[in-house]
């Protein structure tokens, strides 16, 4: 479905994404060597925290070099106004086949083919969601209690992510779906009824839009981020559930270094 010859970092990162154990994968010449590494490998915590991470690894290296990280402290006052052109969410529903992932960094949700986003006359496919405790961007300084993620992949190999900030408030009927499937860490399950990923966003799609970074190693740069600027809510069980998980599985806010980021109305 996608042209793997061109070799495209993002492309190659979102691989290590969907899999339970990070992969990675170096260039040499012509050949594609594949270095497997454990889940421990990297973490959020102990040795191999957010500041280890570029040591751990040649592959990570832009973890600390890299001028256009993720995530961000949305600074309100200096986002710009600016219309970037309609974001267009078409997902679908997954069906019974949808696979609940306990990576040992998150839990993430891997989701059938056929759901989109469209935007800038580009599509982009659903390809999997996850969660962060607490939330990895702020707004102005604040982070919320929890973020989920939206990764999509277009065939170019470009990488959007949309994030959806939660707070607490009313159950998720939708998040509770997923929760009542956890595994534990290094395990996968099946659910036994549908996901529909639209149910988890606000209703507002308004959102902020930068240039960045996936928030994980190897920290890839080019990553569309696409923050919806309306929370989402989830129970405060829902959200003392996944900490029973997941205590703390975010990275530190990054340097802005001048990027702009745009406010957009929808």
């Amino acid at each position: 479905m996608f042209n793997n010859q061109k070799r495209n970092p993002l492309l190659i990162s979102l691989v290590s994404l969907m899999t339970p154990g990070l992969v990675t994968f170096s260039l040499v010449g012509d050949a594609k060597v594949a270095n497997s590494q454990s889940k421990d490998d990297w973490s959020y915590g102990g040795s191999t925290n957010p500041t280890q991470w570029d040591n751990l690894s040649s592959d990570f290296e832009t973890c600390e070099t890299g001028n256009q990280q993720s995530p961000i402290n949305i600074k309100q006052e200096n986002t710009y106004q600016h219309n970037l052109g309609e974001l267009s969410l078409n997902y679908d529903v997954s069906n019974t086949n949808t696979e609940v992932v306990n990576n040992g960094h998150s839990i993430q949700v891997n989701y059938d083919s056929g759901s989109s986003l469209t935007w800038k006359n580009q599509t982009y496919e659903l390809k999997q969601f996850h969660f962060h405790t607490p939330s990895e961007h702020q707004i102005d300084g604040e982070a919320s209690s929890m973020e989920l993620h939206l990764v999509h992949l277009n065939e170019q190999g470009e990488i959007t992510v949309v994030g959806a900030l939660i707070e607490p408030g009313t159950s998720n009927s939708e998040l509770q779906k997923i929760w009542s499937k956890i595994p534990q860490e290094g395990e996968k399950q099946q659910l036994a009824t549908t996901i529909d990923a639209s149910n988890l966003l606000p209703e507002n799609k308004d959102f902020y839009h930068y240039s960045g970074s996936l928030t994980s190693p190897p920290c890839s740069e080019g990553v569309n981020w696409i923050i919806l600027q309306e929370p989402i809510e989830a129970s405060k069980e829902q959200i003392d559930a996944f900490t029973e998980f997941y205590q703390m599985n975010a990275r530190p806010i990054q340097e802005t270094n001048n990027r702009p980021i745009f406010d957009v109305q929808q």
